[in-house]
């Protein structure tokens, strides 16, 4: 699939990168002058390539969904009614550890798993990743007085969950990210097995078991903006759509799901509106924070 990103750096990078200079403190002088003279990193004229392009958008789609499974995992506590004796956050968080991480013996054979699993796992890796990369580019968008961990804990969150639910699958991701000796001291809270069985308990009579049966279960809706009119396209054209529409919890009545611009780098759940709200600016912080990595790595 070829997707013009140049046209999508061109569009954002203003308010990108003023974005950037704000959350670095910089003095309000400093920013009205990269403001009227921007920075020339992303140029307009720039290629960067079909196959960094479809990199950016695989990580930016890959971390959406997985933030749609966190918010479905608020969604599934208010409906039916999950009690959480700790941050709801953290709890929203584990389920999707719990939805994504596939073991062999849930599958009739090593073909179906290792069909279900080369999406869902790659989500869930890309979904650390991006708690990872925030933390190597000192932009870590939570603090430990936010409702959300941090972006460290979260990896940390994320990784102990890998190495104690598959760690054959995920052994290579470890290795490559050079931290398994951390994981000793940030996992000795972690039981992979009992977060399972406690979210099993409250969600397995609604678990479809037959992913042919599953039912489009949610409204998606794309708010009109010409500047993430490829990303939308990408994503139904993908399998983001088809993600959501072979969910494999039965929920008590449709969701909406709606892609809009906030005003601010979020994804919410709105129990009063039965609304799982995923904002264009966090979409454009996957991007950018993938497009940062790759730049750093081409210039090492």
């Amino acid at each position: 699939m070829n997707i013009d990103f140049n046209k999508f750096l061109e569009i954002n990078q203003i308010k990108y990168y003023l974005k950037k200079f704000l959350v670095l403190v910089f003095s309000l002088i400093f920013i009205l002058v990269i403001f009227m003279q921007p920075r020339q990193a992303i140029s307009k004229d720039e290629d960067i390539g079909q196959e960094k392009t479809n990199d950016l958008y695989a990580f930016a789609l890959n971390a959406t969904i997985g933030t749609l499974i966190h918010e479905i995992g608020h969604l599934l506590i208010d409906v039916y009614e999950i009690p959480i004796f700790v941050n709801e956050e953290d709890v929203a968080d584990s389920f999707l550890s719990y939805y994504l991480i596939n073991l062999p013996d849930q599958f009739d054979n090593l073909e179906t798993y290792e069909l279900f699993s080369e999406i869902d796992h790659n989500v869930l890796i890309d979904a650390a990743d991006f708690y990872y990369f925030n933390t190597l580019l000192g932009k870590d968008l939570d603090d430990d007085f936010s409702t959300h961990s941090t972006d460290n804990r979260r990896f940390f969150n994320i990784l102990c969950n890998m190495q104690n639910g598959n760690p054959e699958f995920f052994e290579e991701y470890l290795n490559k990210r050079k931290i398994a000796y951390l994981l000793e001291d940030h996992c000795l809270s972690t039981n992979f097995n009992e977060m399972r069985g406690a979210w099993a308990n409250f969600v397995s009579e609604y678990w479809i078991r037959d992913i042919e049966k599953t039912s489009k279960q949610f409204i998606i809706s794309f708010e009109k903006n010409e500047d993430m009119q490829i990303f939308e396209n990408f994503f139904n054209d993908s399998y983001g759509l088809e993600y959501l529409d072979t969910f494999q919890i039965k929920l008590p009545y449709p969701v909406k799901v709606s892609f809009k611009n906030c005003d601010e780098i979020n994804a919410f759940y709105s129990s009063a509106d039965n609304e799982i709200i995923v904002c264009y600016e966090l979409i454009t912080e996957y991007f950018f924070t993938r497009y940062d990595i790759l730049d750093l790595k081409d210039s090492l």
